[in-house]
């Protein structure tokens, strides 16, 4: 005998309505990484063209990248900019790095990338690869 609650459909399927939000919502999202990331494009490439090496400056930047960083032009341009930032502070930018694949990264994905021979113990990996 079947569920009495149920409505005779697949009990995993996502109503229309519910569906319809969801995507909704997450062309929102993608509309607000877009405008983050054409702001911050400029700003990236000025610093990195200039040798900027302020810190506030290279930082606000790696903070405003790292929330949007599951979008490639914006890994592409986290990663250009840690590039930089390891010539000026290794630490810090290693404190960047970790904290892209606290947020980003799976298990699976932060163990093979501790196997890769760019990524030993001893050394932090300024290749934040996808």
């Amino acid at each position: 005998m079947g569920n009495p609650n149920s409505s005779g459909g697949n009990e995993n399927s996502i109503p229309p309505q519910v569906l319809a939000e969801f995507i909704e919502i997450a062309h929102s999202v993608s509309a607000i990484y877009s405008q983050i990331i054409a702001k911050v494009e400029p700003q990236v490439l000025r610093v990195i063209e200039t040798n900027n090496k302020d810190v506030i400056v290279i930082e606000n930047l790696l903070d405003q990248l790292l929330d949007v960083c599951d979008d490639d032009q914006a890994l592409r341009l986290f990663r250009l900019l840690c590039r930089h930032y390891w010539g000026i502070s290794q630490v810090n930018t290693a404190i960047y790095i970790d904290g892209y694949r606290t947020m980003w990264e799976t298990k699976a994905s932060a163990t093979e990338a501790s196997k890769s021979p760019i990524c030993k113990a001893e050394t932090v990996c300024v290749t934040v690869e996808r």
